[in-house]
């Protein structure tokens, strides 16, 4: 969760493609985008990480990394709109501000993560990020589980699970969501090429970000999952960066 002010936020989400193809980002890329949406909009949840309640929100995060928008001819695919999903919580980034990102993969030294954490962030697109275009409800919960995977090491979001967990603000069947995918990630059965997009600028750096790159997801089934499942809004949220190894 990250603590935002009335015009710094925190979001998540991106556009991907449904064929099977080579990635087209370079790792070695470096990208100035502009923050332009957040998807659901609600600043007033509440989580608690390591016994400490945060407020803020969470959702899909909209950038534009147009010439237009940056004054700079990014490289495909991040010439153009696109979405991403927070996976940082110690840094913050607001509308009306240029951020300066480098292009790194989502495991080791740049981002924290470990390659474990990396797998189950693969795992939770594979299987569940195309249901996010279903609803802003479902992109709050993907964030959630999202951070969760970061800062816990438990399957739940539920109040009082773990070092991280909703609090208040939440739609139960949000909680309910991001539980059930935590819960099946052994189970995805698509794959997907996650890239982080990693901030340098303005200092101390712009919240890290995790990028699917278009056209990368193998369409492959999807596990069943008996009972339907409503989904609910998040916020952004501000938290200390807790990297598990």
């Amino acid at each position: 969760m990250k603590h935002v002010s009335a015009s710094t936020i925190v979001l998540s989400a991106i556009a991907v493609g449904g064929a099977l193809l080579f990635p087209t980002v370079s790792h070695a890329e470096t990208i100035t985008i502009d923050l332009v949406s957040l998807a659901p909009s609600s600043l007033t949840t509440v989580v608690n990480l390591d016994g400490t309640n945060l407020t803020g929100g969470a959702g899909q995060i909209g950038w534009d990394g147009s010439l237009a928008a940056t004054g700079v001819n990014n490289p495909a695919p991040f010439n153009g709109t696109f979405d991403t999903y927070c996976i940082d919580l110690i840094h913050q980034i607001g509308f009306n501000t240029l951020y300066t990102y480098n292009i790194d993969p989502v495991a080791g030294a740049a981002t924290g993560l470990s390659a474990t954490q990396s797998t189950e962030l693969s795992e939770l697109y594979g299987a569940d990020y195309s249901d996010t275009f279903l609803s802003d409800d479902n992109k709050a919960a993907f964030q959630l589980a999202i951070w969760n995977i970061i800062y816990d090491t438990d399957s739940s979001v539920s109040p009082g699970a773990g070092t991280f967990y909703a609090v208040s603000g939440f739609d139960p069947s949000a909680i309910v969501t991001a539980n059930l995918w935590l819960s099946t990630l052994n189970a995805a059965v698509e794959d997907t090429n996650l890239v982080a997009l990693v901030g340098t600028s303005p200092t101390p750096g712009a919240q890290d970000q995790i990028f699917i790159v278009p056209g990368t997801m193998v369409p492959l089934p999807k596990p069943v999952v008996g009972g339907s499942i409503m989904l609910a809004s998040l916020g952004l949220m501000q938290w200390k960066r807790r990297r598990t190894a």
